[in-house]
């Protein structure tokens, strides 16, 4: 089922308008981007997806969204990582026998494997506390994914490793939707490029053609820095 968003407004308390009339739709099993300046409104969507916020304004058809936002830290609660992980299907109603079973499939989804299940997930690298995290969301069951600056912080490796994660779920049937203020990585595993400006859609495209774009722009930048040097 796609998820449809119509004429969607947000406006905080401050008096911010922070969505100004967001019309989109993402067909589920997708995998799209979601892009912008600071301020755009990335992180308002986000939240509004996932029900954290509701609409001053339109209507959002999602069902089952999870989402997993940029600092891990956040989304960690147990003193192990079996028991972090058991922790959301838990409180969906689970039993604990249910809850464990649901948490290591998760946890063998994103590669972390029974060596890790006794550990404290706060001692984890800032990478395996990101799988730990994401683990933790798909136990849940959801069939849509949010992801905040999924990639912020992690280094070349841990980055291919979570975006590889994103593509087999996504083969899966999962629709996976990534927000980044710098989506020249996450791009190239992307099916749709979203670009939002001061709460609108500025552009809504077909991923495959931002990659030219972005390539170029590295290019000359190497280029410029090549004739200064």
């Amino acid at each position: 089922m796609a998820l449809v968003i119509k004429n969607l407004h947000y406006t905080y308390k401050t008096g911010k308008k922070a969505l100004n009339g967001i019309n989109l739709t993402i067909e589920e099993g997708s995998f799209t981007v979601i892009s912008g300046p600071n301020g755009s409104g990335k992180t308002t969507l986000a939240k509004l997806l996932v029900g954290l916020l509701k609409p001053t304004e339109g209507s959002i058809d999602a069902k089952n969204v999870g989402i997993l936002f940029q600092v891990p830290e956040n989304q960690l609660f147990e003193t192990t990582v079996i028991e972090d992980v058991m922790f959301g299907p838990i409180n969906f109603g689970r039993t604990k026998e249910q809850a464990r079973e649901d948490a290591i499939k998760a946890l063998k989804s994103v590669g972390i494997t029974e060596a890790f299940y006794n550990r404290d997930p706060f001692r984890l690298s800032d990478g395996q506390k990101r799988l730990v995290a994401l683990a933790g969301v798909l136990a849940t069951g959801c069939t849509t994914l949010v992801l905040d600056e999924v990639a912020a912080g992690l280094d070349w490796n841990a980055e291919q490793r979570v975006f590889g994660i994103l593509k087999n779920l996504q083969s899966q049937g999962m629709t996976i939707i990534v927000i980044s203020h710098n989506p020249e990585h996450a791009v190239q595993y992307a099916d749709k490029y979203i670009y939002l400006k001061d709460g609108l859609i500025e552009e809504n495209a077909v991923a495959h053609t931002r990659i030219e774009d972005f390539a170029s722009r590295f290019t000359g930048q190497i280029a410029s820095l090549i004739q200064t040097s």
